[in-house]
């Protein structure tokens, strides 16, 4: 049986892994992100991301969806507080 840090463990190498990768490829594109590099920078053994990702290309899908989610988030919430804000139609209009 795995024991529950091993657990909580894995699921934050997770995170640093993808964290990590998402910051490289918004600062240096796909073309820069090597997954040993990856693993280096995220404290976490190299096999763990093909564990969780498959390899590289998987990383970088998972990375990209990790960044794109939170663009959306951010612009959701940025909607969310023009609408909330806008005393009429016409000041919502324009402030879209």
């Amino acid at each position: 049986m795995t024991e529950p840090d091993a657990i909580d463990q894995g699921a934050d190498g997770r995170e640093r892994i993808l964290a990590v990768a998402a910051q490289v490829l918004e600062n240096q594109g796909e073309a820069a992100l090597r997954v040993a590099e990856i693993a280096e920078m995220a404290d976490v053994a190299l096999g763990l991301i093909s564990y969780h990702f498959g390899g590289r290309d998987g990383l970088i899908v998972a990375a990209q969806q990790r960044r794109f989610t939170g663009l959306v988030r951010d612009d959701a919430v940025v909607f969310k507080r023009a609408v909330d804000n806008a005393p009429d139609r016409a000041a919502l209009l324009r402030t879209l």
